[in-house]
């Protein structure tokens, strides 16, 4: 960076950023009235129904991303040269054997926390005999 900046061009840096700041609010304030304001009215008016399509929406999304990844998958192991029984057998078992590590870490740490607070109220019950 040169160090020897003269105030003109600090002030003509200054200028360019500060317009393209402005130039975003700008650009913000435009989307979000032609964009989220008739969104919002609309739920505002019909909240039933605008439940009901954001459900669907939700729902479509976690589906479509479901199929790109599976798609992806299959269209990776393809392209590596594995055959399409080992590429179907390592698509559908994959995500089962993530879903067993998963509730198996699960169960572990529910185990720990119900150890803890087991020993947690022993240690209560034998203070209380003890002072008592």
């Amino acid at each position: 960076m040169n160090q020897n900046n003269t105030f003109k061009s600090v002030v003509w840096q200054a200028a360019t950023l500060s317009s393209a700041i402005l130039a975003s609010l700008l650009c913000i304030i435009v989307i979000s009235n032609i964009l989220i304001f008739p969104i919002v009215l609309f739920a505002k008016q019909f909240p039933h129904i605008f439940t009901v399509i954001t459900k669907i929406a939700i729902i479509a999304c976690i589906c479509l991303f479901i199929v790109y990844v599976l798609i992806h998958r299959i269209l990776s192991l393809r392209k590596a040269g594995l055959p399409f029984t080992l590429t179907l057998q390592n698509t559908i078992l994959s995500p089962i054997r993530f879903l067993c590590m998963s509730l198996c870490i699960a169960l572990i740490i529910i185990g720990l926390i119900f150890l803890i607070s087991f020993i947690l109220k022993i240690k209560y019950i034998m203070l209380y005999k003890i002072i008592y």
